[in-house]
């Protein structure tokens, strides 16, 4: 079988004396589509996207009140510059 020659030079590894022969080239996207591959890549992959979901799960409930203080501090650091203004200190 024969190896396709890419089409533009961004598919091909660098060359020290022009030859790409010499390096091994780049294959597109189809062609590596086209080959086999392992079942066991597969499905650890998506054991691997069943596992972020169930610990995104999860984590909600920490992570929930975390990002709404975030929000809230970034929301009423307007009022508290705009007390200090006035001279009415924040507390502490």
């Amino acid at each position: 079988m024969e190896v396709p020659k890419p089409r533009n030079a961004l598919e091909t590894g660098p060359t020290s004396n022009g030859d790409s022969s010499s390096s091994p080239a780049r294959f597109r996207l189809a062609d590596l589509l086209h080959k086999k591959f392992d079942v066991r890549s597969f499905a650890l992959t998506g054991l691997f996207v069943l596992a972020v979901f169930y610990t995104m799960y999860f984590v909600r409930a920490i992570l929930l009140p975390l990002v709404l203080a975030v929000m809230l501090s970034y929301m009423l650091r307007l009022i508290v510059r705009a007390f200090a203004r006035v001279r009415i200190m924040p507390a502490i």
